[in-house]
Formats: structure tokens, sequence, C-alpha cells
């Protein structure tokens, strides 16, 4: 009999909506019997800061062998992967990872998603962003000019540029990020939808301009943003980020834009008193997009044990 696999994907942001959860798990495994445990494969995907002890402890106390326990990390793009993308665009490869090292973007360039993006804003631009804020700034941007409406429905309906969407899009990814909601939904708010945050909670108002001015937080213009490609669809009438790491840019972003007390940010960002003081593990990233404009921040970011 073929022994039965487990796969679970994305253990950080499971921890995102249930903190517990990877002592639930390792409740579940202590559980089984001796026989469950010998025949049973388990294969997770997590990043490597948010990988919770209890469960590595829990993985090695059943599976002592050092085989039987193994850790896998997905390697980054090499030198020459780069090199191979940047000359199928046409450019000169040396010259591109110069500007990438100058620009401080070679870390950008190690995952596919954001080195395509690299490049084809290089194609359009003739450069590179100057910082990787812009970087991460630009993908949004374009992300949000991009929708995913039939061409026939497009031609009747012009989606708004991506400049006047960010500012409505960075406000979703602090709500979603600090009242820590993974779902945003088109539906009536219900009581035991926790972890959901709809439309019309966020409605109304007025977000900070990207270039100036103030840009209204309608139904209509958060709807448009559900159906760009900065959103994927998880069910009717129900979205999450395409990947978390916009909603973290964009949630610093919104911070950064509405230049909150530093008072008020740190009880965003930071937990505990002394030397148990901490970064929530959920905003880690934030705190880190948000220490390279907020001095006061890194100086806190650098004391971290």
């Amino acid at each position: 009999m073929t022994a039965p696999w487990v796969f679970l994907d994305s253990v950080d942001e499971g921890l995102n909506v249930l903190p517990a959860l990877g002592g639930l798990i390792a409740d579940w495994i202590d559980s089984l019997t001796g026989d469950q445990l010998s025949n049973l494969r388990l294969r997770f995907s997590c990043r490597t800061g948010r990988w919770p002890d209890v469960l590595q402890d829990t993985l090695t106390r059943h599976w002592q062998s050092p085989l039987q326990v193994r850790h896998m990390i997905l390697a980054p793009l090499s030198d020459h992967d780069v090199a191979v993308a940047a000359e199928d665009y046409g450019l000169d490869a040396g010259a591109f990872s110069t500007l990438l090292r100058e620009r401080g973007l070679t870390q950008l360039s190690k995952t596919p998603v954001t080195l395509l993006q690299l490049l084809e804003y290089h194609r359009v631009n003739g450069t590179l962003p100057a910082t990787a804020a812009d970087a991460y700034q630009q993908a949004c941007v374009l992300l949000c000019s991009e929708t995913r409406r039939p061409a026939d429905i497009r031609e009747l309906r012009a989606q708004p540029t991506g400049q006047r969407l960010l500012p409505v899009a960075a406000r979703v990814a602090a709500a979603m990020q600090f009242g820590a909601h993974n779902v945003l939904s088109d539906t009536s708010p219900q009581p035991s939808d926790r972890g959901e945050i709809t439309l019309a909670e966020l409605e109304g108002g007025h977000e900070p301009g990207l270039l100036d001015g103030q840009v209204p937080c309608t139904t209509d213009e958060m709807r448009r943003l559900t159906e760009s490609h900065l959103f994927d669809p998880v069910g009717l009438l129900r979205w999450t980020f395409a990947h978390r790491s916009y909603q973290e840019f964009l949630a610093a972003h919104y911070l950064h834009a509405h230049q909150l007390d530093p008072r008020a940010q740190a009880g965003l960002l930071w937990v505990g008193d002394g030397a148990a003081r901490h970064i929530y593990p959920a905003h880690r990233e934030v705190a880190a997009w948000r220490s390279g404009t907020d001095s006061t921040l890194f100086e806190g970011c650098c004391h971290v044990g």
C-alpha cells in the first residue's frame, strides 16, 4: 500500500490568519498512532523566517533519523539565469547586471516574477527603477492598470489608470494587513466572516494621490481594483492580493502616505517591552519597507534580537 502524502502549502500565510497553526498541526501529528506515523509522508512550504519552532520540534521528535526530516530551500535565479533573460530581451547582460547592482535591485532579480517586471520596465523606459521601492511601486501600478474584463466590456468601460487605483489599493492592503483579513469580498458583512473585509466597509473618503490631489475611495473604484491583475479571485465575489509581498509593500506605502504618528505606527508594528520588544512576525516585511524611509523605525529594527 502506498504511503499517504499530506501537502501543506504557504504555512506562513496560514499563520497570518491563525497564529496557532503551527501548534495545531503539531497536536494533530502527536495524536497519530505509531502505525499512522510510519506510513505518513508530509511536505510543507513556508517562508524560512516564519517556520514554527513547535512544528520543527514535533517533526524531529517523531522522525529522528537525519534523512527523515529534510529542509530544502528554493534556489534563487543565478547570475547566468539573469543574464540569459536579459539577452532574451535584447539587452547587454553585463550592463544590465551592473545597473541592477548600482540601484540595489539585485535581490529582486533573483525571482522570476520580479525579474520579468524589471525587464519589462527597462523595455518601456530604457532604464531601471531608481530603488527597490520604486520597482515595487511601478509593478503595482502596472498590475492595477491591467484588467481581467473581456475585451468587449473593456471597450465600454475603460480601466482607471494604475496611478489612480494605487492609493485605493494601499487602503485595502493596510486594512487586510493590520486587520488580519485574508479575503476581500463584495458581499454583505457577516459576523462569522472574521477573515473577510468587504468593499462596503472600506469605501468612503479620499486617499492621498500618487501624483497629486486626492483620490476618492468609492465602491466603483474598488470594484475596478478587484478586476485588475493586482488581485486574484478566490471564490464568488472574493479576492486576495496576487502575491503577499504586494499587500505588504502597499500597507507600508499607506503608512508613509498618511504620515502616521510614530507612536501609532509603532503600535501597529511592534509588540513587547524592553529586551522582549520585537516586530509582529506577520508585519516584518512591512517594517522592512518602512525602515527605508523612517530613520526612527530603522534604529528600532537594528535592535531586534
